[in-house]
């Protein structure tokens, strides 16, 4: 048996413990879409964060020319959409956005790495963006922070502002295009699991095959049928012509699906005299099995026949050719075959 590293292992406990991480066929596909409606709400806002731009004087162009009041005061439409429409519309995106980049995150704890600066700039940006909502659009509360906090200062917290939410929404937009590999990107401590199941695609020659395994291989995961995902893993270990060792997690499974295959066919045994009636038969073998366990738990030794590769060879076995039957040959009567075509003559006619 071959000793091997922790990590390296790959079991049925394994398994389990790595099906919240396993692959998602919807992640990439949502991920996909939420990137583009992040990328043309983020392009939408840059617009207005750059006026000067050649691209962005496009976007501004089609916009009402007449200032609009609001909280009093009057302000162009591009200064509007920078200061309140687009970031209101961006932090309702952000809200929709979280659950989802939160969902994954739990799927795989180290997305929260990033996750958690997405969830800082999130509150960082309601913080601002409630800020200058109340300083402009709130007359009475704007004339007192302008009395309490200077003039520098506030325009300060308007531009950072400005820029959080921009790059709020960079950030999303980094994140989901990092979603869109989800399903490659796996979690280092399950490589062995993925390893083993790249070994398992090359065994396959034709194409079909590959992709039937793709998709058992899926299905198996989600809905942890672990015998068959741990029979197609191993399947080098568990070889029937292999002879050389095997690994320790191979074996380990080996034993616990041969004593599930006997208990199978032990439960058949049982029922089979039970369905006869013949209940005294149960009884024996229950006994039976059971000083056998007993004495193997004791410490009594498994005595197996020695294994000799030599007698276990395929012997050439001969066949003879049958040897030709001569027909017995009728005795001779001196006389004439009525039934031959050919005349036959005695000795005494030459």
């Amino acid at each position: 048996m071959l000793d091997m590293k922790q990590n390296d292992m790959v079991t049925i406990e394994i398994l389990q413990k790595s099906q919240r991480s396993r692959p998602r066929k919807w992640i990439p596909v949502l991920s996909f879409i939420f990137l583009l409606i992040t990328l043309v709400g983020g392009g939408y806002y840059a617009a207005f964060v750059f006026p000067d731009l050649s691209i962005s004087q496009s976007i501004i162009a089609p916009l009402p020319t007449t200032p609009i009041n609001l909280g009093g005061i009057d302000f162009t439409w591009p200064q509007a959409m920078l200061l309140f429409f687009v970031p209101y519309g961006l932090l309702v995106w952000d809200f929709v956005c979280s659950i989802i980049c939160g969902k994954i995150c739990n799927y795989r704890k180290i997305y929260w790495i990033y996750g958690w600066i997405f969830v800082v700039a999130l509150i960082g940006m309601i913080g601002l963006t409630t800020f200058v909502s109340l300083y402009y659009l709130v007359p009475a509360l704007g004339q007192w922070l302008a009395n309490v906090i200077p003039a520098d200062i506030i325009v300060l917290i308007v531009n950072i502002h400005v820029y959080v939410v921009l790059g709020e929404t960079a950030a999303l937009a980094l994140f989901f295009l990092f979603c869109l590999f989800y399903n490659l990107n796996y979690p280092a401590k399950y490589e062995a699991i993925y390893e083993l199941r790249k070994r398992r695609l090359k065994s396959f020659a034709l194409y079909d095959e590959r992709l039937a395994y793709k998709k058992r291989f899926y299905n198996d995961y989600k809905y942890g049928r672990w015998i068959s995902m741990m029979l197609d893993l191993h399947f080098e270990s568990l070889d029937k012509n292999a002879v050389g060792p095997m690994r320790k997690d191979a074996y380990d499974f080996m034993v616990y699906y041969g004593c599930l295959c006997d208990n199978n066919i032990k439960r058949a045994v049982f029922d089979s005299y039970a369905a006869e009636g013949r209940y005294y038969e149960c009884r024996s073998l229950f006994h039976d099995l059971k000083e056998k366990s007993q004495a193997t738990e004791n410490g009594a030794k498994v005595i197996i026949p020695h294994y000799d590769p030599a007698k276990h060879r395929k012997k050439k076995i001969k066949t003879e050719q049958p040897k030709r039957v001569e027909p017995p040959l009728k005795p001779y009567t001196g006389r004439r075959n009525p039934d031959a075509r050919v005349k036959t003559w005695s000795p005494e006619d030459i």
